[in-house]
C-alpha cells in the first residue's frame, strides 16, 4: 500500500511539472490584461483644415489638433470633441485634449470676421462709379475690399449722364450724410453688394418748349417766338433755329437789350432790328430771359 501511495504521489507531481508549468512558460509567464484604445476622426470644420497627432489613443493619453488652414476672413471660434471633454487651446493653431474613454470626433465652430464690399456697374448704367472712404480718417478704399463688423465708411457715387437717387446695400437703402452728398455704410454680419437707383429718364422727343416768364417790371412787353419759316410758334426742335421778336405798345419804353436762353445769351439781329435776337435750339424747354 506504501508503494501505490507514492507512486500516485509521484504520477501527480509529474502531471503538474509536464502540463502546467509548460503551459505557463508557453504563455510567457502570468496573462496580461489588453489596453483598449480609442479612436479619433475629424468631423465638420467649417471649412478649415486640421491634422491630429494620432488618429487612436488609450484614455488619458494626450492627442494633439494642429489648424492647417482656416478660410480668409475667418477664425476659429470653438474645438469641440464631445460633450464634457475639456479642450485646452495651446496656440491659435494647435489645441490638445486627454482622450477619454470614448472614440471622439473633432469639430470646429468657425466664425466670419470680415465681409466684402463690392460695387459692380449694371450694363444698363456703365457710367457709374462708386469712391469709398473710412468714416474716420477719410481713407480711400479699393473696391472690392474686406471690411470688419462695425467699420462705418462714406459711399459717393458718380454718374455724369444720369442723376441717381439712392444707394443701396444689399437691397437697403443708405442713410445720406447731412450736409454731404456721401452715404453712410456700416458694416454688419453679412458681405456688402452696392448698387443704385437713378431717376426716371424723360421720353425721348423731337420738340421742347420756348418758355418767357413776364418780368413784372416789364409786363407790357410781348414776346413772339418764330421758326426757321417765321412761322408763330410755341415749340421747337432741338438744334433747329429759333427768333424772338419783342415789342411794347408804348414806343417810348426801351426794348430788351440782351436775351439770354437758359442763361446763355442769344444773338441780336442788330439796330436795324431792336429787340430781336435768334438762338439754336437746345435739347431741353428753353426759358427766356432779358435785360434792359
Amino acid at each position: 500500500m506504501k508503494k501505490f501511495a507514492k507512486l500516485q504521489l509521484f504520477l501527480s507531481l509529474s502531471f503538474l511539472t509536464v502540463g502546467v508549468i509548460p503551459a505557463l512558460f508557453a504563455c510567457g509567464g502570468p496573462a496580461q490584461e489588453k489596453v483598449q484604445k480609442f479612436k479619433i476622426t475629424l468631423g465638420d470644420l467649417g471649412g478649415a483644415e486640421a491634422t491630429l497627432s494620432t488618429t487612436e489613443a488609450k484614455e488619458g493619453e494626450q492627442v494633439d489638433i494642429n489648424i492647417t488652414s482656416i478660410p480668409t476672413n475667418k477664425i476659429i471660434e470653438s474645438v469641440s470633441c464631445g460633450e464634457g471633454i475639456a479642450v485646452t487651446k495651446d496656440s491659435d493653431t494647435k489645441y490638445h485634449f486627454e482622450m477619454p474613454k470614448v472614440d471622439v470626433v473633432v469639430t470646429f465652430v468657425v466664425k466670419q470676421t470680415k465681409f466684402n464690399v463690392s460695387f459692380t456697374a449694371e450694363e444698363s448704367h456703365p457710367d457709374t462709379v462708386v469712391e469709398i472712404y473710412t468714416a474716420t480718417t477719410m481713407q480711400e478704399k479699393t473696391l472690392p475690399f474686406a471690411a470688419t463688423i462695425g467699420e462705418s465708411f462714406n459711399v459717393f457715387a458718380f454718374n455724369d449722364n444720369e442723376t441717381i437717387s439712392g444707394l443701396y446695400a444689399n437691397g437697403t437703402a443708405l442713410e445720406r450724410i447731412e450736409g454731404s452728398t456721401a452715404y453712410l455704410l456700416t458694416i454688419g454680419n453679412e458681405d456688402v453688394v452696392l448698387t443704385c437707383s437713378y431717376e426716371e429718364k424723360q421720353p425721348v422727343t423731337s420738340e421742347f418748349n420756348l418758355v418767357y416768364n413776364v418780368d413784372p417790371e416789364h409786363a407790357s412787353l410781348e414776346v413772339t417766338f418764330l421758326d426757321e419759316n417765321y412761322n408763330t410758334v410755341t415749340k421747337a426742335k432741338a438744334g433747329s433755329t429759333v427768333f424772338i421778336a419783342t415789342f411794347f405798345a408804348d414806343e417810348t419804353l426801351t426794348l430788351p437789350q440782351k436775351a439770354f436762353v437758359n442763361r446763355t445769351e442769344a444773338t441780336p439781329f442788330g439796330e436795324s432790328m431792336p429787340g430781336a435776337f435768334q438762338f439754336t435750339m437746345p435739347s431741353k424747354d428753353a426759358v427766356i430771359t432779358f435785360t434792359y
